[in-house]
């Protein structure tokens, strides 16, 4: 965003080291965005939050473009593109851990590191926190909170019709 902000302006006062920087932390950012399901997947067995051919292009992408940075010696390059392929193999194994592909005994090099991604994993309890959260707010549909929001819900419905009736 610095960058097109810069651009379009033609303000050349933002250095090319903080461009980086930014640009090299929203790709880490959204590559690791994913990762916010693990504790889910761990704890259900459930992969269909993990879109696995997805997984894999931007595994094959990131690993590419690791190695282009490498040719070309660019820092901010190599470490946000290095961590999506560390972060999109998470995915990778995580999801052949909850179809059963790798267990202990098949894979025994590969299960120490996921055995240490599962303990990690299992410290993040958000997911569950906010469905918890979630089912406690609605349980009741009477209390003062789900009353506000179902007022405001009704009010913009009740805008937008009369917004398309005009």
């Amino acid at each position: 965003m610095v960058i097109l902000v810069s651009q379009v302006f033609n303000f050349d006062m933002v250095p090319t080291t903080m461009c980086g920087m930014l640009g090299t932390i929203s790709s880490i950012m959204s590559s690791s965005v994913s990762l916010i399901y693990m504790p889910e997947v761990i704890k259900t067995r459930d992969v269909s939050t993990i879109n696995l051919p997805m997984s894999v292009m931007n595994c094959l992408n990131y690993f590419i473009w690791t190695l282009v940075a490498i040719w070309i010696n660019d820092g901010f390059m190599m470490v946000s593109q290095g961590l999506g392929v560390v972060f999109n193999s998470i995915l990778i194994m995580f999801y052949l851990w909850a179809k059963k592909f790798i267990n202990p005994t098949d894979t025994p090099t590969l299960w120490p590191l996921m055995s240490v991604y599962i303990s990690f994993f299992k410290h993040f309890t958000v997911q569950s926190h906010c469905k918890d959260m979630k089912e406690f707010f609605w349980h009741d549909e009477t209390t003062q909170e789900a009353q506000t929001y179902i007022k405001q819900y009704q009010d913009d419905i009740s805008e937008l019709q009369n917004r398309y009736i005009d």
